[in-house]
């Protein structure tokens, strides 16, 4: 009977220690040693529009395996078929306002011609004039007569040579409106790609976020990716008693006893947000410093955005 009731306080006290240990593990232990949470990750990606548009179709599912460049969804837009009509009738208009300038400065090239040679004319006579009038034969009526035909001539010129310039500089002005408008309408097919909304990495898809019909305004994701590279992202409390450095083999927990071997690849120089998955309950957001851990070769990998334990 009395070896019962030691083995009773015995099992008793070594389960009230187990307990302690439990919450001291739990509360302090990742401060203690090695010990961090962690997620298998990715690198991120996602798909998203840069005008609203309204979803056609979507190609893709969740955990399908993509290429950089395959076709995500197809989508429409009033609004880029709008810009596109806006930036055609400008176009349209412009071309329109370049053959209207072209055509008056090919007359203006003629009347200029002209002028220059009747300046030439009126010049000429203007010379012979003037030796009659040395002679003291030209009339007074007729001298301000030549003048003021020579002043006329020479100020159409000036006139019809300022308006040439003129027209130059507008045709100029025209040509370049119109390569930028020319350019615009080529990026913003580019950017549409016709609806096509292409994935910009190789991976997985993590999640599709809208369904067939949806409207999706610019920045809103159609769909999560990730990278096809998996490792971890360990999150390693900032007030340890202990050093972690680049290089450091770690031990990954998956769990169930599957124990994975990996080398700290990166340490960030910030602390993060943990993870609504690591936040205690009623405790405030805490931040930890994230680490980057890559697993050793020939590694069987978990599924991504497995939680791990790693030590």
């Amino acid at each position: 009977m009395i070896w019962r009731r030691w083995l009773i306080r015995y099992l008793y006290l070594f389960g009230i220690m187990s307990f302690l240990t439990w919450i001291g593990n739990s509360l302090a232990g990742g401060y203690l040693y090695t010990r961090a949470d962690g997620m298998v990750v990715g690198d991120a990606g996602t798909v998203s529009p840069e005008y609203t548009v309204t979803v056609l179709e979507v190609l893709v599912h969740n955990g399908q395996k993509i290429e950089k460049g395959d076709i995500i969804a197809r989508v429409s837009s009033s609004r880029v078929a709008e810009l596109n009509a806006t930036l055609s009738t400008n176009s349209s208009t412009l071309v329109t306002r370049m053959a209207e300038i072209s055509a008056k400065a090919s007359m203006i090239d003629q009347l200029v011609t002209a002028a220059d040679a009747r300046d030439k004319l009126i010049q000429a006579n203007s010379d012979q004039l003037n030796k009659i009038k040395e002679k003291g034969f030209l009339p007074l009526m007729t001298q301000n007569a030549l003048v003021d035909q020579v002043f006329k001539g020479k100020q159409e010129l000036a006139v019809l040579r300022a308006e040439k310039d003129s027209m130059s500089r507008q045709v100029a002005q025209i040509i370049a409106a119109s390569r930028n408008t020319d350019q615009a309408i080529e990026d913003l097919a580019t950017l549409f790609d016709l609806g096509r909304m292409k994935s910009p990495m190789t991976g997985y898809v993590a999640g599709v976020d809208v369904g067939i019909g949806a409207v999706v305004n610019p920045g809103e994701i159609i769909a999560d990716l990730v990278g096809e590279h998996r490792f971890v992202l360990a999150y390693y409390p900032i007030d340890r008693l202990f050093d972690i450095k680049e290089g450091a083999a770690v031990t990954i927990d998956v769990g169930f006893g599957n124990w994975l071997s990996g080398k700290i690849s990166r340490i960030e120089p910030i602390a993060a947000r943990l993870p609504k998955e690591f936040q205690r309950t009623l405790s405030p957001v805490e931040r930890h410093q994230l680490v980057r851990i890559e697993f050793d070769a020939d590694t069987k990998l978990p599924p991504y955005f497995t939680k791990v334990t790693v030590r």
